[in-house]
């Protein structure tokens, strides 16, 4: 089967997952279900407890808001460009090539986007977008991400490299995407021969749990090696998935195992409906520490925090500090801080 025809057969509703077998919590889900018959092959029938199940099966407190969780949690429709391109750094861009995923992680921090928009960018979208590229020389480096942008098909994604290429010289193209671990049947020869001969760089993946790490997402993780391409993972600490020392290790050895540098674990943005996934900076931390000193330095994540405002701050004593309320000061590189309120966004 090959990637088309198994995204074409996965799961999109609760129905369909209890006529498999799977046992399910929650009787209806806050935003859209899509779940691969590979990551379907991974789970357990108890789909709160698994590790799998638990990152895109629905669970009853998804309908649960906490009152500090946001829609747009950091803060990208305010920096949006034709409502596709995000330049909230300096020296990088964030192109929404796609806003349809091989599978929806129910922790997502564009829920409001995924699964809701027409599936691929309007030609006056892009152009929009590419003359804002090419009137900031400073953007050295342009991301696809969505969504994900390998939904896309190899000619519309050839379509969109060449334009990008064509118009904007030799600046540096990354790539984030789950199909690694979501749909790597995704990750074919023709993709790989496309994604070199458009010189991308860089492929960000995102797996959050030891058992992601199968036969065919070494094979492909081989594949983009070999074509010269630079992997790197961006876990994302989840309650109930990978908040454990033992389980952490395990996760980011595996992955740095098949050539894929444990770049950054991600606090789980404050979403709504998503504090049953979070875990306390505290425990964080402590997880990072309990890595450190166990195992090779360039296996150990960097602990970090998006948040509106200010966006990514790395949770070291040098930006992120404790206050006596039980709320923690957060200061970004430029200086700028906010308050993490974390009794407002923990159950």
């Amino acid at each position: 089967m090959d990637w088309q025809e198994q995204l074409g057969n996965s799961v999109t509703s609760l129905d369909e997952l209890r006529a498999r077998g799977f046992h399910l919590q929650a009787d209806r889900e806050a935003f859209p279900m899509r779940i691969t018959p590979h990551l379907l092959s991974l789970m357990d029938r108890e789909t709160g407890t698994c590790p799998i199940g638990r990152q895109f099966v629905p669970l009853p407190a998804e309908l649960e808001w906490m009152p500090a969780e946001l829609e747009d949690p950091v803060d990208e429709d305010r920096q949006a460009v034709a409502g596709v391109l995000v330049h909230a750094y300096q020296d990088r861009a964030l192109l929404m090539a796609s806003q349809v995923c091989t599978t929806y992680c129910r922790y997502c921090f564009r829920k409001r986007l995924v699964g809701r928009r027409p599936p691929l960018l309007t030609h006056d979208q892009l152009e929009q977008a590419l003359q804002y590229l090419e009137a900031h020389p400073e953007i050295r480096e342009v991301i696809l991400s969505g969504g994900d942008p390998l939904v896309l098909t190899d000619s519309q994604l050839a379509s969109l490299l060449r334009a990008l290429r064509q118009r904007l010289g030799d600046r540096v193209f990354r790539i984030h995407s789950r199909v690694l671990s979501t749909l790597p049947s995704r990750i074919t020869e023709d993709l790989v021969d496309l994604l070199e001969a458009h010189g991308v760089l860089y492929l960000v993946t995102q797996i959050n749990h030891p058992r992601e790490i199968t036969p065919q997402t070494r094979e492909a993780a081989r594949w983009l090696r070999k074509a010269g391409i630079v992997l790197a993972n961006q876990a994302v600490l989840l309650r109930g998935v990978n908040d454990s020392v033992e389980t952490m290790r395990e996760l980011c050895l595996s992955v740095y195992a098949i050539g894929i540098r444990p770049y950054y674990l991600f606090q789980c943005d404050y979403t709504r409906g998503t504090a049953h996934f979070r875990t306390t900076l505290q425990e964080g931390r402590a997880i990072i520490k309990g890595l450190e000193g166990r195992m090779s330095g360039p296996a150990v994540p960097r602990y970090a925090i998006d948040c509106p405002h200010i966006r990514k701050v790395l949770l070291t004593a040098d930006y992120c500090t404790p206050r006596d309320d039980g709320t923690y000061l957060l200061r970004n590189p430029e200086g700028k801080e906010l308050i993490y309120d974390e009794p407002r966004l923990i159950c």
